[in-house]
């Protein structure tokens, strides 16, 4: 539950520094869906592995806007 509340936080952040493309509220219920999954798997390698579904959203805006490229090598 910590992992899940760190990447919540970590998740909000992105979208108030970055105003992401789209609908950024549906980039907010992404986080939390997956902070909720999150909560289900146990051990802390888990939740490192779990940090690629965090990214998903990221990379899916950095992927559809242009000239960010870069980002989403990053992401």
């Amino acid at each position: 539950m910590i992992a899940g509340a760190l990447y919540l936080v970590a998740g909000a952040t992105w979208i108030l520094a970055t105003h992401p493309p789209g609908p950024q509220g549906l980039y907010a219920l992404w986080f939390a869906a997956v902070a909720a999954a999150g909560c289900f798997i146990p051990g802390e390698a888990n939740q490192v592995s779990l940090a690629r579904a965090y990214l998903a959203a990221p990379a899916l805006a950095y992927s559809l806007t242009a000239g960010m490229l870069g980002f989403l090598a990053v992401a």
